[in-house]
């Protein structure tokens, strides 16, 4: 019975890579062969092939089950060969920005503006990365992933440019960067559920309506664009607009629920007519 056993095994475990996981899974299935067949001899079956074919049985698809497992170890080692390439890529990276940074700062004494060769490069690697898992994380359909990315790449975004613009131009109301961060994030988050289809869509595009007119209100009243006293009608502009894109939506709800019900009752006639309908 044990050298049979060995055998199905054997021949079996031909399908996959000759690994020490494979081996020491081998071990463990012959090791639940034997206990299995052990089992079926103290209930009192006595026929050897009877009891070699209910332990093969037991085993269910174990085709299915070794090639899952095979899988499963290419998967692991992809995974382990992927996080070193990543690391590697990224020790060489901060190495050479290192390096640059400390070239560059020598040469132009430059120490208290030449920091912001890091924060550049932390925006790079934001941006990157944003660019290929996006693609990625819209065929999974994992658009809350998504909003993340994108919202910390704004931010980063924002950060890098208000850094840059205080340090090597002195641009004035350059603060004004973090008030029109939160109508790109909205604008973004807005196109993103559209993209998707998200339920979220209408309650994103009101967020950024509203996100919109009040900032633009506080900005142009900076700048002396428009009038305090007047421009408070923008926000008001928007409140109009989010709800005329409500009463859009639900004058588009109402007419898809009255054309879905037109449709049941088509298909239910159709269907009806099929059951009972007869040649002669």
């Amino acid at each position: 019975m044990k050298e049979r056993f060995k055998r199905y095994l054997e021949r079996e475990f031909k399908r996959i890579a000759p690994t020490k996981e494979a081996m020491e899974y081998r071990e463990e299935v012959f090791r639940n062969l034997l206990d299995k067949s052990q089992e079926l001899k103290i209930k009192g079956i006595e026929n050897e092939e009877m009891i070699y074919e209910m332990c093969i049985d037991d085993l269910g698809d174990f085709h299915i089950t070794l090639q899952d497992f095979e899988n499963k170890r290419i998967e692991i080692k992809e995974t382990a060969r992927k996080a070193g390439i990543t690391i590697i890529f990224a020790i060489t990276a901060i190495l050479f920005i290192s390096i640059g940074y400390l070239i560059i700062s020598f040469l132009t004494s430059a120490w208290s503006q030449t920091w912001l060769i890091f924060v550049l490069a932390i925006l790079a690697f934001i941006v990157v990365l944003s660019s290929i898992r996006i693609p990625k994380l819209l065929k999974e359909n994992k658009f809350i992933i998504i909003k993340l990315y994108v919202l910390a790449s704004i931010a980063m975004v924002t950060v890098s440019i208000y850094l840059c613009m205080l340090m090597l131009f002195t641009v004035p109301l350059v603060w004004l960067a973090f008030l029109v961060m939160p109508m790109i994030m909205t604008l973004a988050l807005t196109v993103i559920s559209l993209i998707g289809d998200s339920k979220m869509k209408y309650i994103d595009l009101a967020a950024f309506i509203m996100t919109t007119t009040s900032l633009l209100y506080v900005i142009l009243g900076i700048l002396d664009v428009i009038e305090w006293s007047w421009g408070w009608l923008l926000p008001v502009f928007g409140v109009f607009l989010v709800l005329l894109v409500f009463a859009i939506q639900i004058i588009i709800y109402k007419k898809n629920k009255i054309s879905s019900n037109d449709d049941i009752d088509k298909i239910s006639n159709e269907n009806e007519k099929f059951y009972t309908q007869w040649k002669e």
